[in-house]
């Protein structure tokens, strides 16, 4: 019985160094379409363990907040051009319960969305919504100067903010209402 299992170990073995043998011999055998879905399997994967390692009272706001796919096509040279931007929509209503109920749990600086890793004043703020940008400002003390996280999403096209305010983005916005209103709060650029 020991011999047979041995056996059979080596046999594996065998079996999986030929497998490996054959894979360094003919490395670009993987067609690119192949290549391209194991690797969004593996990005899912990262990004579950992400979202799994956040704190758990997060999912609840995170619930909320969806981001609409954008819609592109490939170009001649298989780059990526996206014809309808991501858009995000919020439940902003249901985010102001949220924070009421959760005062001292949830923090609205240290609250960064999932997807894209803005904070609530950030997609406020993209969005051009001044009474939801107020509202953070004045009821929840979002603190103005607090840019967008990078999340280092696989996706080339994600814009990392990390150098942006969100008074900058207001103004490349041309909201001079709500880049008024940032600056009543202490928005530096």
């Amino acid at each position: 019985m020991k011999k047979l299992c041995l056996l059979s170990g080596m046999m594996v073995f065998v079996v999986a160094c030929v497998n490996a043998s054959e894979v360094r011999k003919t490395p670009g055998k993987i067609k690119e379409s192949r290549r391209q879905k194991i690797e969004d399997v593996q990005w899912e994967k990262i990004k579950r363990q992400q979202h799994l390692a956040r704190p758990a009272i997060y999912t609840m706001v995170d619930a909320l907040i969806k981001e609409e796919n954008s819609s592109g096509h490939t170009d001649d040279n298989g780059q990526y051009i996206e014809d309808t931007p991501a858009r995000v929509v919020v439940d902003w209503p249901a985010v102001f319960i949220i924070l009421d109920k959760m005062k001292g749990i949830i923090n609205v600086n240290e609250y960064i969305t999932f997807e894209n890793g803005d904070s609530l004043l950030w997609v406020a703020v993209e969005q051009g919504n001044f009474s939801v940008a107020k509202t953070l400002l004045e009821k929840y003390k979002a603190d103005p100067n607090f840019g967008s996280q990078c999340t280092g999403d696989h996706d080339q096209n994600v814009k990392c903010n990390m150098n942006r305010t969100i008074l900058v983005l207001a103004r490349e916005k041309k909201d001079l209402l709500m880049a008024m209103l940032l600056r009543q709060h202490g928005a530096r650029m």
